[in-house]
């Protein structure tokens, strides 16, 4: 269906929209609602694939150039510029450095990612997706504001630097696209986060997203080692 392209396209440009909405309220100093838009961002991404995949073509072309350059811009350069001015102005340099080391990597990735994607729906992802760095940067965001917790720039730099190179990496992270709320074996599981995500969305959001980015290498290793 033509619709559905169109649909998913109008998902995907609301999706840049709310990229560059985010941009703009970091470079205002709002990096509250800067960070909640990230996820919002999120949201759309995951819509306009779905909605894509009910077209009888699959994904267009177009589509797929369009929805990296909005991950680009939500998930690698919002989040970018959000952790750059949020902090204090110490170790100015580095911090830039690894900012754009992030850019890079994540740009980097998306291309690739267009290179090698096959029509058929992937399990896996090779590297980090855009939108887990996006989403892990703007959790923790809310995390430190909302319990006022105190941030080492060093280890921040340090973070970006880390997740800069898994989005480049060939470490393989699932996507979760065969995964149904529907059976039976995960509605528990998925009905205790729904209902957290009520009372703690960002401290949900952070140990989710931090389980996801750590648990994976640490798999893929393990396996890696068995062989």
């Amino acid at each position: 269906m033509e619709s559905a392209h169109y649909m998913a396209n109008v998902s995907t440009a609301a999706n840049i929209l709310f990229g560059a909405m985010s941009i703009l309220l970091s470079v205002m100093g709002k990096y509250i609602p800067a960070a909640w838009i990230i996820f919002f961002s999120i949201v759309f991404d995951i819509a306009d694939g779905k909605i894509a995949r009910m077209g009888t073509k699959g994904f267009s072309e177009f589509g797929k150039q369009f929805d990296s350059l909005a991950d680009l811009v939500s998930f690698v350069v919002a989040p970018s510029v959000l952790v750059f001015t949020y902090h204090t102005p110490e170790f100015f340099l580095w911090r830039l450095l690894v900012c754009l080391l992030a850019i890079f990597c994540g740009a980097f990735r998306l291309a690739r990612y267009n290179t090698e994607a096959e029509d058929k729906i992937a399990l896996f992802f090779n590297g980090l997706p855009t939108p887990a760095f996006g989403g892990f940067v703007a959790a923790n965001i809310l995390v430190f504001y909302r319990y006022e917790l105190v941030i080492e720039p060093r280890f921040v730099s340090i973070t970006i630097a880390i997740l800069a190179m898994l989005m480049v990496s060939r470490i393989q992270y699932p996507t979760y696209k065969d995964v149904s709320l529907l059976q039976w074996k995960y509605i528990f599981g998925f009905a205790i986060i729904f209902i957290l995500l009520f009372f703690v969305p960002e401290l949900v959001a952070l140990v989710l997203l931090s389980t996801y980015i750590i648990y994976i290498p640490i798999r893929a290793n393990i396996k890696r080692g068995k062989k």
